[in-house]
This record gives structure tokens, sequence and C-alpha cells, in this order.
């Protein structure tokens, strides 16, 4: 399970809180293993995600100071990735993963099978904040049916 916290945009990027609330989600479903795909910027959210879930047997791998070259190795192992939209999305995509998109500022495209949306409330206009329209409910929501493995 791969959970993508990076973004160079904070227009796109939906807050940490809520994705501890959905790391401790799938938790509960049983997922033990979660990618954290962040970059250099998301150090101190991959620090309080740690914080957030210390004492609880979750094998957490994250990125930020990891090289692409590195990070490619648990791409390709991934079954799902839900997160922003960055460029981390994109690849995981390109790489034959099935995605949930999570989208705030910018209109969501489609050009694979493998994109799934998951768009900011629709009486929220577009703008640099809308991504937080998006609740945890509406996320899980859109992910339970790939669940099971």
């Amino acid at each position: 399970m791969a959970i993508g916290i990076a973004s160079s945009e904070l227009s796109k990027r939906w807050p940490i809180d809520s994705y501890i609330k959905l790391i401790e989600y799938l938790y509960n479903k049983n997922f033990k293993k979660i990618l954290v795909v962040s970059g250099i910027d998301q150090k101190n959210d991959e620090e309080k995600i740690r914080n957030f879930f210390s004492g609880k047997s979750i094998d957490f791998v994250f990125t930020s100071d990891k090289k692409i070259s590195e990070v490619m190795t648990y791409i390709l192992k991934s079954k799902l990735y839900i997160g922003n939209d960055t460029g981390f999305a994109h690849l995981f995509i390109n790489c034959s993963v099935k995605s949930y998109i999570i989208y705030g500022s910018c209109v969501p495209q489609y050009y694979s099978h493998l994109m799934n949306h998951i768009d900011q409330d629709s009486n929220t206009k577009r703008s640099e904040t809308s991504i937080y329209s998006t609740t945890i409910e509406k996320v899980i929501q859109s992910i339970e049916k790939e669940l099971v493995f």
C-alpha cells in the first residue's frame, strides 16, 4: 500500500492529519506495510506519522531521504497508490499500479484505466484551498472496494 503525501504545491497537498486518519483506517483494516511517498519538504510530516503510530506494529517505508532509483523498487511492489496529484501519482500509474488521486486546485486528468479521481467537494469552487474540502469519508468510500487483496 502506497500513500502519497508528497506535493510541490500546497494547493495539491491534502492535509497530513487527513493522511494520518487514512493510515489509521488502513491499519484497522489490517494493512501493516505502508510506503509513505514523500519528498524532502515532507520530512516533518513523516515525523508526525512516526510519532502518531509509535508503538503500533506498522512497517513504514518513508522516501524523503531516498533517491528515485531506490523508491522505484517499492513502487513496483505496490498494489495500490492513494495520494496527491503529483509526479509520483503519475509514476505509479505508468508502473501499472492502480491509483486513487486526490485533487484540489487542478482539474482531474484521465489517461489510464488505472487512474481513479477523488475530487474536491462538488459545492466547492476550485481554488488554492479546495483540496481541504475532500473529507476522509469521501476518500475511504472511494477506495473501500480496493481493500480486498
